[in-house]
C-alpha cells in the first residue's frame, strides 16, 4: 500500500546569496510552486535566522498542506537549500515541481530523490 510520495531536493553551490538569505525570496518561490502544483495550504510558518552580527543567515519555511507538507531550509555556511515535498496522493506532478524549483536555482549542483512511502 502506498501512503504517499516524497520529493527530497538538495541544492548546493548557490551563488545568488539572495536565494539563501532572503526569507521573502524563499516564500515567493515556494508560493509559485504551490500555485503551479495546485496544492492546498492549510497553514504556514517561517523563520529568518540571523547571524551574530545581525545579518540574514538562512531561513526555514514550512507549509502544512491538505496533501501533507512542503519545506525549505537554507544554509548560508554551505550555500545550500534543502527542499522537501511530501504528498499523500499519487497525482502531484513531482516532475513539474522539479522544473519550477530549478527555474529559480539554475546554476547549482542538485541532488534529488523521489521516495514512495
Amino acid at each position: 500500500m502506498v501512503n504517499g510520495r516524497e520529493l527530497i531536493m538538495d541544492l548546493e553551490e548557490i551563488d545568488d546569496l539572495k536565494l539563501i538569505t532572503d526569507l521573502s525570496e524563499g516564500l515567493r518561490i515556494a508560493n509559485i510552486v504551490i500555485e503551479k502544483l495546485k496544492l492546498n495550504v492549510v497553514d504556514s510558518c517561517c523563520h529568518q535566522f540571523l547571524s551574530k552580527d545581525n545579518n540574514n543567515d538562512g531561513y526555514t519555511i514550512l507549509f502544512l498542506l491538505k496533501e501533507s507538507h512542503f519545506t525549505f531550509h537554507s544554509y548560508v555556511s554551505t550555500k545550500s537549500v534543502s527542499i522537501n515535498l511530501y504528498t499523500c496522493n499519487n497525482f502531484t506532478d513531482f516532475d513539474e515541481a522539479i522544473r519550477n524549483i530549478m527555474y529559480f536555482y539554475k546554476n547549482c549542483y542538485t541532488s534529488k530523490t523521489i521516495e514512495i512511502r
